[in-house]
């Protein structure tokens, strides 16, 4: 009997991802015009705020020599190309400055923020500084978020959702009498006494007195005391300022991370109803943070990738986000190929004068990801990675 073979056309994945999400939703939010002026003109945004942070010129920033620069290379001119000659020293500046522009947006501290750029936190304070002098309307709209949250007890992004935040209206600290605590009433002081109750009513002066003295608290050894004191007297006092300062850092990254989620889903809906990717065969399959993934047919992946990029984009500006977006699709056979195959490059460049063999083992080892198949075609053949 003749065994039937069906022939299935070979599908591919399609892929885009925003550029710069949760910053841009950012700089939309604060409106800040220095940010919004450099993405109109192409700038590069994290090599801009180097700049301002470190007071050193724009190209000194960027990670790669602009076009045209003439370097001095083993006593010979050269006249770099784009994106041909990396600036060490520039590219250090920029990541560390994506570091400051994203650890003031997540409202990260001096100390975290020093941790991630390899400065010291006295060298930090003066590099953040310079940030907030240098974008005073980002500035602005960070202190501006935290007065309104403290005033209203939430935050609403730019499509309406709203995120509740009830402890940013907490007093520093919670005075109270402990449970179960009754005040003492001796036979002369009937002072406090409810004659409708038949009780003891309860004496709000301590109450008063550990409000005002803890109003004059400088120190934590000083709090530490006062809390002891009032402890003996039937009174617990409560530390908020933690509970406000999360709510402070909240309302100003929840603007940025929860529009930039909202874009996304209407971006996957619109996707989802468009007419010619469905002509086109292709099923959306993945949503990874700021990434759409799907299959198609491989001779209708190119059309595809052009739609899914152009979706992505026009989604934000139908919703009026004026600061221009940037979608970078792709086509691969596996989902992260591309990235795996960089990897292993680089690992073989890292390695480039080891014994082939050795060199084999050692990927092996190091790129458990891979089969050993993959990484021998690579190394010994030159062919592009396959999984």
């Amino acid at each position: 009997m003749q065994t039937i073979k069906i022939k299935k056309p070979k599908k591919v994945l399609v892929g885009a991802d925003f550029s710069q999400l949760e910053v841009k939703t950012a700089v939309y939010a604060s409106q800040d015009p220095d940010m919004k002026k450099a993405y109109e003109e192409g700038k590069d945004l994290y090599s801009l705020v180097g700049s301002m942070a470190y007071g050193v010129p724009y190209n000194d920033c960027l990670e790669f020599y602009p076009e045209g620069t003439i370097l001095n290379i083993d006593g010979k001119e050269i006249v770099c190309g784009k994106k041909e000659y990396t600036n060490k020293e520039g590219k250090a500046r920029r990541q560390a400055s994506k570091s400051i522009l994203i650890g003031s947006i997540y409202q990260r501290g001096v100390a975290s923020i020093a941790e991630q750029i390899g400065k010291t936190k006295e060298e930090t304070e003066t590099i953040m500084n310079n940030f907030y002098k240098g974008f005073p309307t980002m500035t602005k709209w960070f202190e501006e978020s935290k007065q309104f949250t403290i005033e209203h007890g939430y935050m609403d992004n730019a499509v309406g959702r709203r995120r509740r935040l009830p402890n940013a209206q907490l007093p520093r600290y919670s005075v109270n009498f402990k449970e179960n605590y009754n005040t003492v009433i001796n036979d002369t002081d009937m002072s406090h006494f409810n004659p409708f109750l038949e009780c003891a009513s309860l004496n709000t002066t301590l109450i008063d007195k550990y409000k005002k003295l803890l109003s004059n608290i400088k120190y934590k050894k000083e709090y530490d005391k006062l809390k002891e004191d009032a402890l003996k007297e039937g009174i617990e006092i409560h530390d908020n300022n933690g509970y406000i300062q999360q709510c402070l850092r909240q309302c100003v990254n929840f603007q940025a991370q929860s529009l930039g989620a909202d874009i996304v889903k209407l971006a996957m809906l619109e996707i989802d109803n468009n007419q010619e990717l469905k002509e086109l065969g292709f099923t959306l399959l993945l949503q990874i943070h700021d990434e759409l993934v799907g299959e198609v047919v491989e001779e209708n992946a190119e059309k595809v990738s052009e739609i899914l990029s152009n979706i992505m984009i026009n989604t934000a500006k139908k919703i009026g986000i004026d600061v221009p977006m940037s979608a970078d699709s792709y086509i691969v056979s596996n989902w992260y190929e591309d990235e795996l195959e960089t990897s292993l490059l680089d690992n073989i460049m890292k390695h480039g004068d080891m014994d082939k063999e050795e060199l084999f083992k050692l990927l092996c080892e190091e790129h458990t990801e891979l089969t050993p198949e993959s990484i021998h075609r690579v190394l010994f053949e030159k062919e592009k990675l396959h999984i």
